[in-house]
C-alpha cells in the first residue's frame, strides 16, 4: 500500500536535479532579428528552437539545480 501523500510527492518532485543529455547541441542563431537558442538533438534528428524564458530554464538542467530553484529563479 502507498502511503505517499500527493502533497509529499510533489515536494520530492521539487527536490529533484535533472540534467540535460550530454549529446544535445545548443546554439545562439538570429532569425528575424532575434536571438534564438537552437537545440539538436543527434538522436532522434531533430531541431528545438527555443525562446529566451525557456532556454533560461533550461540553463538550470545542469544536474547542480532543484527544480525549485529553477522555478524560484524565474519567478
Amino acid at each position: 500500500m502507498d502511503t505517499t501523500t500527493p502533497a509529499s510527492e510533489l515536494e520530492r518532485r521539487k527536490q529533484l536535479r535533472l540534467r540535460l543529455r550530454r549529446d544535445l547541441v545548443i546554439e545562439a542563431q538570429k532569425y528575424e532579428g532575434r536571438t534564438y537558442h537552437v537545440v539538436k538533438d543527434p538522436v532522434s534528428l531533430r531541431y528545438y528552437r527555443l525562446k529566451d524564458n525557456e532556454y533560461f530554464l533550461l540553463q538550470f538542467l545542469d544536474g547542480k539545480h532543484t527544480l525549485e530553484e529553477a522555478q524560484k529563479e524565474y519567478e
